[in-house]
């Protein structure tokens, strides 16, 4: 292997020998690439002065890379020198830049970037000699060990670089694809004054541009108080003229050609890069490029526009839309926009006579992919002049059409006989259509089965408000009980999920060998896990279908346990209040409060009170199975279409089962007809596939989509107040919402979209979420506080936070775009207020 070889002898496969910088850098000149000219002090040179100083022993025996780095202080062998002098001579002299280029260094997987050192301005040779150790010993600095040692690189070589130093009049890093957002055709660049080592080394802030289709789509222009230049003994950094601090380092037309240079790299090698570059008179010269190795997944353009299909009605996010915070998938969409409409039209029907509504008066579209009920204007003032003589029979005791008989006797045992009838087919006996028939079918029953729901909460909510209000009205005893004392200690479906959690955990205690691999979230010893397999089954059996999003492509604990993993081992951990004793808790002081109300009111008004007060008591807890039960379905739909996926994926269709919930239901439809007689699929969906993701990330970046579209007119002047969010904007360092459980609780935040974040969540934090499900309970018992997008004072949200005492802050409008995982917030949940760090 030869020692020193001109920079334009190596390419992307030399790595070994010339190390990951320099091969890439030979590649470019190789490809014609405008790159300084230099030569390469190959991996052959340092093994070789390793091996002269027989250093290799002891770098393994240095106890720190303090340590280590000293051993380079030793002279290079003296022909290696003279080879590097005639290498330098040869080159034409002169300052130079001298760059380290590991083996481990610029890879496709792994960057290492900044961990080796780089020195600018070397001039002569001993000068060049002595860089050339000092570039050898960055291979074991401190970081650099840490780094190799968290990537699994156990070995590792080192080359160096001697370039031409350009003397640059700017400098700066280029990404060909943007890393704030993943979008691959765009370009950000980061440029400032003098040599790159400011911008690199993060000691300047740079210009900042994005760059796509051949303009500047954004820009902004720093205050650049510093440079890079040269100097007699290498570099230092000097003040900017005060003039030119705030002058654009480059032109729109200078950044479209650098980017486009950029565009070109990224095509030779075949992957997004990092490019260091400089510019001068002569043009562009790039000094580095690598792999860009952590891309986050791309997103789409985040809507600004609201385009509506009609414009005779309003579109309406409330109701079962706050269970869907989401951009929804494309194949729900298709599935339940029909559901929905269908069970609308069929409870309406149920108490307003035929012919008050037009089959074209209601829908479920999307907009930007949210979620929205219409409602057409004729058919909502058809609908309110008939609601004197309709709606009273939703309440009405002992009516067959009351809502709590017709979700009792109806509306669960049809939902129910549904998914009795699905669960125990296996869906590889199915034909491809019949599974897709199959899912479509459960999802029409969860819709209708919530329109049942939808008749129950008011009469919950109704219950509830008009005890509230009498017991404030006619108890004005000094030091009375808040009325809340009384409407708590129910049990509810997500409660008996958290005791069931609990449960295990008691059992898991028992044994310290299983609580220990809980802990530390290895698997369960071979000899307990047959049990414990069992108890986990029988939990998910009965709570497996309680959803965290009704978005059939977000998994359910049935398919997806691990968000109650993390409550299991937060209630092993011994930290978990015992949900019996909490309970105990809450209904011994309301028996108590109960006792104190009976000895201070009279006759007359206890009989109004009791009666109320035992409404409230029984209707609350069943709001709250209610909705547990609305994903009944969800784990045979997302069982049946997983099923469907996986064929789509032997078929080459789709890339993974998965992706299945990215086709449209006509593109579903089609590849599982031709599936079932044995046809080919047609043209792969992978594409569609990948840019819907891609759109669906840019759609969910919205901070709350908003509540009511056109936000105008009478009926949005009516109802307006009844919306679940806060739709005015929000600045400053405090955040408004509705105060729905009270008290006041700081603490860091923990920021949960979706079963994707849930393993982050730690005891203390602050849960901060677009809305909360039954699904969440058991977080609520981790959790400081609540604070969501979403919710109103008789939200699950603030039903939980309620019976675990704790702050909740609700309806806030903007929580999860405003706040980040980690803030230090302050929840008043008395006031109704969440306070975010400054600047916030």
């Amino acid at each position: 292997m030869s020692r020193i070889a001109p920079l334009n002898s190596f390419g992307r496969s030399d790595i070994a020998t010339a190390g990951g910088k320099a091969a890439n850098l030979g590649e470019l000149i190789r490809a014609g690439f405008p790159v300084p000219d230099g030569f390469v002090i190959t991996t052959a040179a340092y093994e070789e002065y390793l091996g002269t100083h027989d250093l290799r022993s002891e770098l393994a025996c240095a106890r720190s890379g303090e340590q280590a780095r000293s051993l380079f202080d030793r002279p290079i062998p003296e022909d290696l020198a003279d080879a590097v002098r005639v290498a330098y001579h040869d080159l034409g002299g002169g300052p130079v830049a001298v760059r380290s280029s590991a083996t481990a260094e610029d890879l496709e997987d792994a960057s290492f970037a900044g961990q080796q050192d780089t020195f600018l301005n070397i001039e002569g040779p001993e000068a060049l000699l002595d860089a050339v150790r000092r570039c050898w010993a960055s291979l074991w600095t401190d970081r650099a060990i840490a780094y190799r040692s968290r990537a699994g690189v156990r070995d590792a070589s080192l080359a160096v670089v001697v370039q031409r130093l350009v003397d640059a009049d700017a400098a700066g890093v280029m990404f060909t694809a943007n890393p704030a957002n993943g979008r691959r055709r765009e370009t950000a660049i980061d440029a400032s004054f003098g040599l790159g080592e400011a911008v690199v080394g993060g000691e300047v802030t740079p210009d900042e541009m994005v760059v796509a289709e051949a303009l500047v789509r954004s820009r902004t222009t720093a205050d650049k108080a510093v440079r890079t230049v040269r100097t007699a003994s290498g570099t230092a950094t000097e003040p900017i003229p005060h003039g030119q601090r705030r002058a654009p380092v480059l032109t729109d037309a200078q950044a479209v050609a650098l980017a486009e240079l950029g565009r070109s790299i990224e095509h030779h090698f075949g992957a997004p890069q990092d490019i260091e570059w400089t510019l001068t008179d002569n043009g562009f010269q790039i000094v580095q490029a690598r792999p860009v190795t952590a891309l986050p997944d791309e997103i789409g353009p985040v809507p600004t526009e609201w385009p509506l299909e009609r414009s005779d009605g309003m579109y309406i996010r409330a109701s079962i839309v706050e269970q869907l915070p989401d951009p929804l998938s494309p194949l729900f969409a298709d599935l339940i926009r029909p559901s929905v409409a269908a069970s609308l039209r069929t409870v309406l029907q149920r108490y307003f006579k035929v012919g008050v509504l037009e089959p074209d008066d209601m829908d479920f579209p999307t907009v930007n992919g949210f979620a929205y009920y219409f409602y057409s204007n004729a058919g909502m003032w058809r609908l309110m002049k008939a609601s004197p003589t309709a709606m009273p029979v939703v309440f009405t005791s002992g009516s067959d059409l009351n809502g709590v008989t017709m979700w009792r006797n109806v509306g669960l045992p049809a939902y129910r006989e549904v998914v009795d009838r699905w669960r125990d087919v296996d869906p590889a006996t199915l034909t491809s259509a019949r599974l897709l028939e199959g899912a479509s079918e459960l999802v029409s029953a969860g819709a209708e089965y919530y329109t049942f729901v939808q008749a129950l909460i008011p009469q919950s909510a109704t219950a509830e408000i008009a005890f509230t209000k009498l017991y404030e009205a006619i108890v004005r005893h000094p030091g009375r009980p808040p009325a809340l004392t009384f409407l708590l200690g129910g049990e509810s479906e997500p409660i008996r999920a958290e005791r069931s959690i609990y449960s295990i955990a008691q059992w898991c205690r028992r044994y310290p060998d299983v609580a220990s691999a809980l802990a530390a979230e290895h698997a369960i010893p071979a000899s307990r896990r047959p049990h414990f397999e069992a108890l986990l089954q029988e939990h998910l059996d009965r709570f497996g279908h309680l959803t965290y999003n009704l978005d059939i492509m977000q998994p359910v604990a049935a398919d997806d346990p691990s968000a109650i993993m993390v409550a299991l081992r937060y209630a092993v951990s011994g930290q978990a209040t015992d949900p019996d004793e909490r309970l105990a808790r809450l209904r011994a002081d309301r028996e108590s409060a109960t006792a104190w109300l009976w000895d201070h009111v009279g006759r007359v008004r206890r009989a109004s009170l009791e009666s109320m007060l035992a409404r409230a008591q029984e209707l609350g807890p069943l709001r709250e199975d209610a909705l547990a039960d609305v994903g009944l379905g969800w784990p045979g739909v997302r069982r049946m279409l997983r099923e469907l996926g996986r064929r789509f994926t032997e078929a080459g269709f789709i890339d993974a089962p998965d992706d299945v919930f990215w086709l449209t239901a006509d593109e579903a439809r089609g590849a599982s007809e031709a599936l079932d007689m044995g046809r080919g699929v047609g043209p792969s969906a992978r594409a569609a596939v990948t840019g819907r993701r891609v759109q669906w990330r840019g759609r969910r970046q919205v901070a709350t989509p908003p509540g009511w579209l056109p936000a105008g007119g009478l009926f949005h002047r009516m109802f307006r107040r009844f919306m679940p969010s806060n739709e005015s904007p929000q600045d400053g360092d405090t955040l408004k919402g509705l105060g729905a459980s009270g008290g006041t609780a700081r603490g860091p935040a923990r920021l949960l979209r979706g079963p994707e974040d849930f393993s982050t969540m730690r005891p203390g934090d602050v849960l901060v979420a677009p809305i909360t499900t039954p699904a969440y309970t058991p977080f609520f018992a981790m959790a400081s506080a609540v604070v969501t997008d979403v919710g109103g004072p008789l939200s699950h949200s603030s039903i939980v936070a309620r019976e675990y005492g704790i702050p909740a802050v609700l309806g806030t409008g903007s929580a999860t775009a405003r706040i980040h995982t980690g803030d230090e917030l302050t929840v008043d949940g008395d006031r109704g207020v969440v306070l975010l760090p400054t600047g916030g």
